[in-house]
């Protein structure tokens, strides 16, 4: 075999493995993609329970309820950190 197909050969090869790795990446962002969307859902739907219990809240029972508040915001801070770090 000459030099010539000898690189030709290896380059071929680098090449398919190129495509192999491409592939494979492909399919984990669109899984990422998936992740994030799904995340997303459940921090919306974190979100509109924090908006009824901010509408809902009385002096009575005031500070209970901010604690609760506080915690849900902290879950939802941190779905979105997770899903903005995760699109980097």
């Amino acid at each position: 075999m000459s030099l010539t197909q000898q690189i030709i050969q290896k380059s071929e090869k680098l090449y398919q493995q190129l495509e192999t790795d491409r592939d494979q990446l492909k399919v984990q962002l669109h899984l990422l993609n998936m992740q994030a969307r799904e995340e997303w859902e459940k921090l919306e739907q974190q979100r509109e329970k924090l908006r009824n219990k901010l509408a809902n809240l009385s002096k009575d029972s005031a500070d209970d309820a901010s604690d609760r508040f506080k915690h849900l915001a902290d879950e939802v801070r941190e779905g979105y950190q997770r899903i903005k770090k995760s699109l980097q």
